[in-house]
């Protein structure tokens, strides 16, 4: 059996929470849709879109009627934390 990989910390910065409950206002699933941004990121925070040095951007699948959204985050990889930073709807 092959050893179990460390969690990242995952850390919601104040503009990610803020941004989080305004879509959370419309969007009844946003309590899943979080849970599933935080579960995927401390898995495995590198399997995403690097933007920038230690930024990157996850893109969500939609859930029942809610839409697709993109999360912008940092990534530190010698503390192991995923800052969350943004959040926005994606729009197609």
């Amino acid at each position: 059996m092959s050893p179990r990989r460390r969690l990242a910390e995952v850390i919601q910065e104040k503009s990610f929470s803020q941004e989080l409950d305004i879509y959370s206002a419309n969007h009844q699933r946003m309590p899943d849709i979080h849970a599933a941004i935080d579960w995927r990121l401390a898995h495995d925070p590198l399997k995403a879109t690097k933007v920038a040095d230690d930024h990157y951007v996850f893109k969500t699948t939609s859930v029942g009627n809610s839409p697709s959204f993109w999360v912008l985050y940092s990534y530190d990889e010698v503390a192991h934390r995923v800052h969350l930073l943004s959040i926005g709807e994606v729009k197609e």
